[in-house]
């Protein structure tokens, strides 16, 4: 529930319509005094003069002020008028000037549809209005019709035809001065590029609107081309550049004393600052939006500010175990208050993301039961938003479906009155010079077009029946590889919320690095850390889970759910006692009272680190740790295996941890199997463990994020088009 993510999109949306809106309806409406000079000019009494050309103005201004105020019925009227007599005026007309009127006539209509987001009808008007504009020299109003049917397209999730019209409008307005329009048009390519998530071409043409913004200081531009370049750098991950365009959009609501546009930037920046892990920067500003939602009385923006509000301490709860007490309280009462906002207005989504945060809440504070209840509800609410999304689906199918066949139907009547206008050109010069051979090749010529007619007619019936099949099945498939898709990717995003933040390692370890890589969605490949208060140490595991994909997810989860109450709770901080409890956890969980065995299991690494006093505390199973300094690589072998979804701990009563002095410039590196098992797609064999050894020994003496890139490159091309086997997980840091 990323805020900076969803006010982005909402907000390229505005902007199309505030240019859309301010194009047509500049001034304050003025209804009144254009209904007074409608009657002067009787409007609606066409007498085929230029005063003809002032009746159409006048319809089409009137038409534009009802369209703002919605009143679509009352609009539509006006312009079906502006648009007959626009037709009467240029039937048999040539005359560009008046054929101006026309494309007008067509574009208010047009506007009106667009605007009910009765995008097929909308666009066969925009269609009109375009045959019209290529023939003229209007450039911007050319433009602007290109920008709307790319809209349209884009709309109904056709991205080829929408950038096809997107670049056109773009050739046609560049070397003109109607920057506003310009600045219209590289927003809606950024869009365009944003939802396809190409976001270095988004950053380019964002950066362009700013441009015109600021040459035209069109403060308007400029915030819109802030706020859309904060978001996509915050998909790149460059949260840095994201939090100085959010301050900037920030510093000019400032400056206008706008409140409401100030608490949407604070909030954006508190939750850039919640991703980095920057909790107390996170926690002042967030307070800050409250604060002036709660003034404004926006219940949503309330309730949303709440959650956020609420997430902040949930993370400092996980992170900041001296007033963990104090941070569980402070995000109980924050989520309930902004659960409460949205149980009164029934949004679903909302109250969704609420119950899956309090489960994570009372998961650590160790009411399991209470985080059991709370899941049910969160998947409960979740399959109900699935349930409207499947909905809206197929709402939107059969849209689509209207779309085209009112597109097809358009062209189809376009065509046969061309043909009409070329067969009477035709019949008009054969009467001049020989009547009689013309009317034996009309009759002819009438005869073949029926027969054709039948034949088509029949072949296309057979032809439409398939075709209905053949998308009724399709859409069957999609619909239920959706639900399938929809289900793992939120499994995903609960595993994801599961992991450490990888600024929480870098904070204890500034050279470290994660090279973590699924196999698929989710993966079985699981990483865990913790520091321990009051003391320089830091418990580290890596584990890798029986299989990969949705099993090895759940057992992921299984495993981390164990480790926070055996580390976090019952504070346990040598790794042979971690495994041993994590034995016990693991064989109550999984074994059932009618299965005595089970097959589910985890290989894990688990290290306890202190790198003030330079120790290190090891334990394993069925995994190897490696220790690199002065040119060589020092492997601590595992000291149990695991089975039968436990650890094999028969025989060994004595099994301790193993500890190691280690010396500055030490690198340590821990790692699953699917690194070394990766094949190639030029040799066709595996990576292996001792080629990996070399890799380790090579990247010592770099950096983390170099060691990470080259960890990273050498994968990549190792494996080429080869299909990866295994999920990859690598975690490396070295004691300064």
């Amino acid at each position: 529930m990323k805020t900076v993510h969803r006010v982005c999109l909402l907000t390229g949306f505005i902007f199309f319509i505030f240019i859309t809106s301010s194009a047509t309806f500049a001034q304050a409406p003025v209804t009144d005094s254009l209904l007074r000079l409608l009657k002067k000019y009787n409007a609606q009494a066409s007498d085929n003069s230029l005063r003809d050309t002032v009746r159409i103005s006048l319809l089409n201004r009137l038409s534009g002020e009802y369209n703002y105020r919605r009143d679509f019925s009352t609009a539509m009227k006006y312009a079906r008028i502006a648009q007959n007599i626009s037709e009467k005026l240029t039937a048999g007309n040539k005359n560009i000037f008046l054929k101006k009127f026309l494309a007008n006539s067509f574009h208010s209509v047009a506007e009106i549809y667009l605007h009910k987001e009765d995008f097929a009808n909308a666009l066969i008007q925009y269609k009109n209005e375009l045959k019209i504009r290529e023939g003229s020299t209007d450039k911007i109003a050319l433009a602007e019709c290109l920008n709307r049917i790319g809209y349209i397209y884009d709309s109904q999730n056709d991205l080829s035809k929408s950038m096809e019209y997107f670049f056109r409008a773009l050739k046609e307005v560049e070397q003109t001065e109607h920057k506003t329009i310009l600045a219209q048009i590289y927003n809606s390519l950024g869009n365009a590029y944003f939802r396809q998530k190409k976001n270095e071409k988004a950053l380019e043409y964002y950066q362009k609107e700013l441009a015109v913004g600021e040459k035209q200081k069109d403060r308007k531009i400029i915030a819109t081309a802030y706020t859309n370049l904060g978001n996509a750098y915050s998909e790149l991950g460059k949260y840095d550049l994201a939090v100085s365009m959010q301050a900037k959009c920030l510093k000019m609501a400032e400056e206008e004393n706008n409140k409401e546009d100030i608490a949407s930037s604070l909030l954006n920046i508190g939750d850039l600052y919640a991703i980095q892990g920057f909790y107390t920067k996170a926690l002042e500003t967030n307070t800050k939006a409250l604060k002036l939602f709660e003034e404004l009385g926006n219940k949503y923006s309330i309730a949303l500010a709440y959650f956020n509000q609420g997430n902040i301490y949930l993370s400092l709860a996980r992170t900041n175990a001296p007033e963990k007490k104090k941070n569980i309280r402070e995000a109980g009462i924050y989520l309930h208050n902004s659960l409460n906002i949205y149980e009164k207005s029934g949004q679903i989504e909302g109250m969704t993301y609420c119950y899956e945060a309090m489960s994570s809440l009372d998961s650590i504070n160790g009411d399991f039961k209470g985080a059991f209840e709370n899941y049910k509800k969160n998947i409960k609410y979740h399959d109900s938003l699935l349930n409207q999304e499947n909905t809206t689906n197929a709402v939107r199918v059969e849209m689509n479906y209207e779309f085209h066949k009112k597109e097809a139907a358009s062209n189809l009547e376009q065509e046969k009155k061309d043909a009409i206008a070329l067969q009477e050109n035709a019949k008009q010069k054969s009467i001049r010079n020989l009547f009689v051979v013309a009317f034996g090749f009309m009759l002819l010529l009438a005869l073949f077009i029926f027969r054709s007619y039948h034949q088509k007619k029949k072949v296309n019936s057979v032809i439409s029946a398939q075709k209905i099949e053949v998308e009724k099945q399709k859409w069957i498939v999609e619909k239920n590889q959706k639900q399938i898709i929809d289900s793992i990717n939120y499994a995903k995003r609960i595993q994801s919320s599961m992991l450490p933040n990888q600024a929480i390692l870098k904070k204890a370890f500034n050279e470290s690095f994660i090279f973590y890589k699924p196999k698929d969605i989710v993966s079985g490949d699981f990483y865990w850390f913790y520091s321990i208060p009051g003391t320089s140490e830091s418990i580290i595991v890596l584990a890798d889970c029986t299989g990969h994909g949705v099993p090895g997810a759940f057992l992921s989860m299984v495993g981390t759910t164990l480790l926070t109450e055996i580390v976090c709770h019952k504070h346990i901080s040598d790794p042979a006692e971690i495994i041993k409890a994590l034995n016990t956890g693991l064989t109550s969980t999984l074994i059932s009272k009618e299965q005595e065995t089970h097959t589910d299991g985890m290989d894990l690494s688990i290290c306890k680190v202190d790198p003030v006093n330079k120790k290190l505390s090891f334990a394993g199973a069925n995994q190897t740790l490696y220790l690199v300094n002065n040119g060589k690589v020092e492997k601590i072998e595992s000291q149990v295996n695991s089975i039968d979804g436990a650890f094999d701990l028969e025989g060994y009563n004595d099994f301790r941890s193993i500890e190691k002095e280690l010396q500055a410039n030490t690198s340590i590196f821990i790692t699953t199997d699917g690194y070394a098992d990766q094949t190639s797609e030029l040799t066709h064999k595996k990576y292996m463990s001792s080629r990996f050894e070399d890799l380790l020994l090579q990247i010592h003496p770099l950096n983390s994020d170099q060691q990470l890139s080259v960890i990273e490159n050498t994968f990549n091309t190792w494996k080429g088009n080869q299909k990866q086997i295994d999920d990859i997980l690598v975690i490396g840091l070295k004691i300064s």
